[in-house]
């Protein structure tokens, strides 16, 4: 399995771009802890929000719950991948999905978690509180795997009903109980407090939850047939590529409501790192303008989503060129992205009772930050944003130019109450610079 995953990557990528990656991590999580601690944030802070970087990573990373057969067949083709020998060879199902489990502990532990654990060997008080953060961000990771994991076999073997009032109560209780976030990342807690009690527990958790699921993730033999509503009839009115990409998504392993669950995702854990993270007291003067900036920075996954289903290959038999496939792509980016950012940050206003001020820009910064990543996402992979992960080159100029408008516009979300009217000038003004380079590269580029 670890020659497979390196031999897949390297074949996207190329071997050099790609085992350069961690040097790229490396170099951004050292940047990352020299500016925190120069800005004089505590090591607790700074590991907490790390830990909880590394959560996310795992919850990412064990997305494979929800990208299943079709994530599988349309992003690699008709490949014989190793995790679906115990489908053919007398291997276990269950012991198959802990190997790989294994596989993806070794593997990401090498390319993320050791690079990003080496940028804070400078500022480690000793080499002991370095090796327990490796161990607590590795735990970490395997948590957000085992999470994500649960999740998707939830979702596939419950009914949409049952699904949706579980999601529906296991919200409403975590917002009318005294519930908190930190208690979730147990690896943290065994950072704060080592011990052989909690490493087991941060450890045996994860294995049992990731048990469970290989017992009831069920690679079937034969896919069962799915009944899906017609609603091509009424997409195409925005356009027959248009109309076929949203179909593709939809008909994909989680449909629609995978964007809709990463954006409530999102939304929720902004809500609970107001409460959970001190260094956010700076943020809560405009929370709905930061929560604009990063559904922005999140709506990438949409045009991740839209070009996993097929490639420009695919239409080379027909009359297109491939500034018309793109067209269509950043159409269907816009017919998802637009409606979920104005339905977030409306809720976002409600709950967080944030001021017109502060919702008019939290739209503004919103529908600006997506469009402008949709830009650079654009520009940097065009129909291939999903290589842009692992290619360090292309990384590295993603980050360097989404950074120039998303750091300012985050320090001027600091300012912008105590000094409204100079704030919104300097933040209109952005808003204008980065429509421009949407406008140059994106709609005057493809017409």
């Amino acid at each position: 399995m670890l020659k497979e995953e390196w031999r897949m990557h390297s074949e996207v990528f190329g071997s050099k771009r790609f085992a350069l990656f961690p040097a790229v991590i490396f170099i951004v999580s050292f940047l990352v802890f020299y500016f925190m601690n120069f800005l004089r944030f505590s090591i607790y802070d700074i590991q907490l929000g790390m830990h909880f970087l590394v959560l996310f990573f795992g919850l990412n990373v064990g997305g494979i719950g929800f990208v299943s057969r079709s994530g599988i067949k349309n992003v690699l083709g008709e490949m014989n991948l190793l995790i679906f020998s115990s489908r053919t060879l007398p291997v276990g199902k269950v012991r198959i999905l802990l190997t790989f489990l294994v596989k993806d502990i070794i593997y990401y532990f090498a390319f993320f978690i050791l690079p990003l654990n080496l940028g804070f060997l400078a500022f480690s008080p000793s080499p002991a509180a370095f090796l327990l953060s490796l161990v607590s961000y590795t735990l970490a990771f395997l948590l957000g795997i085992s999470i994500t994991f649960i999740i998707s076999v939830a979702y596939s073997r419950l009914s949409k009903l049952v699904f949706g009032l579980l999601v529906v109560f296991i919200g409403l209780s975590a917002f009318y109980t005294p519930f908190s976030l930190l208690n979730l990342n147990i690896a943290f807690l065994f950072y704060l407090r080592p011990s052989i009690e909690l490493f087991s527990f941060a450890l045996v958790v994860p294995l049992l939850l990731f048990w469970f699921c290989s017992v009831f993730f069920g690679y079937e033999k034969h896919t069962r047939p799915k009944k899906r509503a017609d609603i091509y009839q009424k997409l195409k009115k925005a356009g027959i590529i248009e109309a076929k990409n949203l179909v593709d998504l939809q008909r994909s392993s989680g449909g629609f409501f995978k964007v809709i669950f990463s954006f409530g995702m999102l939304f929720a854990v902004f809500y609970f790192m107001l409460e959970l993270f001190p260094v956010f007291n700076l943020f809560l003067r405009t929370p709905v303008m930061v929560l604009g900036i990063l559904l922005g920075m999140a709506s990438l996954s949409v045009y991740n989503w839209l070009n996993r289903f097929d490639s420009k290959e695919d239409y080379l038999f027909l009359p297109l060129t491939e500034e018309e496939l793109l067209r269509s792509k950043v159409r269907s980016f816009y017919i998802l992205v637009v409606p979920i950012i104005l339905l977030v940050e409306t809720a976002a206003f409600i709950l967080l009772n944030s001021s017109l001020l502060g919702l008019f820009h939290g739209i503004v910064a919103g529908l600006v930050s997506s469009s402008y990543i949709l830009a650079v996402a654009v520009t940097l992979t065009g129909m291939k944003p999903n290589t842009m992960l692992f290619d360090s080159g292309k990384l590295v100029k993603f980050v360097f130019y989404s950074s120039l408008l998303f750091v300012p516009l985050l320090i001027l979300s600091i300012s912008i109450v105590s000094s409204p009217i100079y704030s919104s000038v300097f933040a209109l003004a952005l808003y204008t610079a980065g429509a421009v380079v949407v406008w140059k590269e994106v709609f005057r580029r493809l017409g």
